[in-house]
C-alpha cells in the first residue's frame, strides 16, 4: 500500500500487468510504443500511452468500420447500375456513343472500388479514381440535368443527386488520403 500512495501509478507502470498484456493481446503494437517526453518511466508502457494506445485502436476500428460501411454502399451503387444500365442510359451525355457501355464501365469501377476498400489494397488509388469517376458523374450527368429539366421536382431531384455524388467523391479522397500503399 504504501506504493500505492508514494506513486498511484506505479500499477500501470509495471512489466508484468502492462508490458506482458500488451504483448500477448496486441502484437502489433509492440514496435509502436509512443514514449513521451518527461515521463518518469520512459521504459515501458505509461499511464499516458495505455490512454493513447486505447484512443488509437478506437479510432482506427471506428475508421475502418466507416469504410467498409462506405464501400457496401459505393458496392450497392455499382450493382446498381449494372442491373438497371439500360434505365441509366438514358441520362448518359448523347457525346458518348454507347450509353450503356459506360454506365456497365462506371458500374465495374464502383465495384471494383469498393472492392478495394473492403480488403484494404490498393485503397489510395482506388479512392483517387472514384473521386474523379464521381466527378465525371456530377459534371457530365448531374448539372446538364439540373440545367435541362424544366420540372422543379426533376430538378431538385438532380440537385440532390449533384450533392450526393459530390459528398461521396469527397469522401472517396478522404479515403484516399488516409489509406497506406499496400498491395498484395
Amino acid at each position: 500500500m504504501a506504493i500505492i500512495k508514494s506513486d498511484p501509478l506505479r500499477f500501470f507502470y509495471s512489466k508484468k500487468n502492462n508490458l506482458h498484456l500488451f504483448k500477448t493481446i496486441l502484437p502489433d503494437l509492440k514496435n509502436e510504443r509512443i514514449n513521451l517526453p518527461g515521463t518518469k518511466y520512459n521504459k515501458g508502457f505509461c499511464a499516458f500511452q495505455l490512454k493513447t494506445i486505447n484512443n488509437y485502436m478506437k479510432k482506427l476500428m471506428s475508421t475502418r468500420l466507416a469504410i467498409i460501411i462506405f464501400a457496401i454502399i459505393i458496392a450497392f451503387f455499382g450493382a446498381n447500375s449494372i442491373l438497371h444500365a439500360k434505365d441509366m442510359s438514358a441520362n448518359v451525355p448523347t457525346f458518348l456513343s454507347s450509353s450503356s457501355i459506360a454506365v456497365y464501365i462506371s458500374g465495374i469501377g464502383f465495384l471494383l472500388a469498393a472492392f478495394a476498400f473492403i480488403i484494404d489494397r490498393y485503397a489510395k488509388i482506388a479512392g483517387y479514381l472514384l473521386a474523379l469517376l464521381l466527378l465525371i458523374i456530377v459534371f457530365s450527368v448531374d448539372v446538364p440535368g439540373i440545367v435541362r429539366s424544366v420540372n422543379v421536382h426533376i430538378k431538385m431531384l438532380y440537385i440532390t443527386n449533384t450533392l450526393k455524388d459530390a459528398a461521396l467523391a469527397m469522401a472517396a479522397v478522404l479515403i484516399g488520403d488516409i489509406s497506406r500503399e499496400r498491395t498484395i
